[in-house]
């Protein structure tokens, strides 16, 4: 009898007939199991997994990578995300949050820095302006 290799996104055990690896794995050809998709990956039950883009990430046995949230940073694909500290921002899909710049605020670490109204200063990393002294502007 002949034999057939087993097909690349399949697995075959025991001589049965291949069987597709789940969504969230992936076999390449002549398997008798599939491979959980590793983290900082994505998986569509095929013959390979995909590395994700800088700005995503993945913990793993995932479809799809997910996109680093405002108020995060991803220093790595594998890894969940990582709140910004205050004083600091991200608007999402970043590896690394960036200081609130000197003359602003940034009462939260998901939006965009407000310039000081005048009257008011602010160094950098600053959450929120503070009043200027009497006899300065």
């Amino acid at each position: 009898t002949n034999c057939t290799v087993c097909p690349a996104g399949y697995y075959c055990h025991y001589g049965l007939l291949p069987t597709a690896a789940a969504a969230d794995y992936y076999s390449s050809k002549g398997a008798t199991s599939c491979t959980a998709c590793p983290s900082g990956s994505s998986c569509s039950g095929g013959s390979s997994s995909s590395s994700c883009a800088t700005g995503y990430y993945s913990t793993g046995t995932s479809t799809n990578c997910t996109y680093c949230p405002p108020g995060y940073y991803c220093p790595s694909t594998s890894i969940s995300p990582v709140s910004c500290a205050a004083g600091y921002y991200s608007l999402g899909g970043t590896t690394a949050c960036t200081v609130c710049p000197a003359g602003s605020k940034c009462p939260t670490t998901s939006v965009t820095p407000t310039n000081c109204p005048l009257g008011t200063y602010s160094l950098s990393g600053a959450r929120n302006c503070t009043s200027c002294p009497a006899g300065y502007a």
